[in-house]
């Protein structure tokens, strides 16, 4: 029986050789740090608030269709509620 050291594998037919964290990677083949890796494009976020029920929330949607809150999900999330007319005095 073999004891482990770190840095060494223990090779099986088949499987590739561990290398150790100061060995350089094998050609072809980055290191995953800095010149190797292409990086993803950066996509905004959004704040939306919900003018009826005040809910606020992120999203990658430039205009979302309704409110994210379960409760609300009104598609009217960006309009203010209309106060209604005041009543008519009564016709003597």
């Amino acid at each position: 029986m073999s004891t482990f050291e770190p840095g060494i594998a223990t090779t099986r037919p088949g499987w590739p050789e561990t290398r150790s964290k100061d060995q350089a990677p094998p050609p072809g083949q980055g290191t995953g740090e800095g010149e190797d890796m292409v990086k993803a494009p950066e996509i905004p976020w959004y704040e939306h608030s919900c003018s009826r029920c005040g809910y606020v929330w992120y999203s990658r949607t430039a205009y979302p269709s309704t409110c994210a809150y379960t409760g609300c999900r009104s598609p009217y999330w960006d309009r203010p509620r209309r106060m209604s007319p005041a009543p008519r005095p009564p016709i003597p």
